[in-house]
């Protein structure tokens, strides 16, 4: 029996989306650049344990961004996204994915 697959199948999936919020006890703009120098993002982004050895980023709406956490035993995970909004100090908006 042949199986029928949908013309779009993307247009049946639904939209998820995530909003993290936290507060921290530096400026915003120490934070602004934490999350978006790859130089700095690289010293603090994964879980404990992990290391960041690769990040790099094309910081402009429309962007792309790719970065790699990689565990003591070795494993890495990489993941990317595009910047949807940029407001500088205030706010950012990304995609985000794994990519390995």
């Amino acid at each position: 029996m042949a199986k029928t697959i949908p013309s779009n199948p993307v247009a049946n999936q639904t939209t998820q989306s995530l909003e993290i919020k936290r507060l921290f006890n530096i400026s915003s703009a120490e934070l602004w650049k934490a999350w978006t120098t790859p130089e700095l993002y690289r010293q603090w982004w994964g879980p404990e344990g992990f290391t960041c050895p690769y990040a790099s980023s094309d910081f402009r709406v429309g962007g792309n961004y790719l970065s790699c956490v990689r565990s003591s035993e070795g494993k890495e995970i990489w993941r990317t996204g595009a910047y949807q909004v940029i407001l500088d100090n205030e706010r950012l908006v990304m995609t985000d994915q794994f990519c390995d």
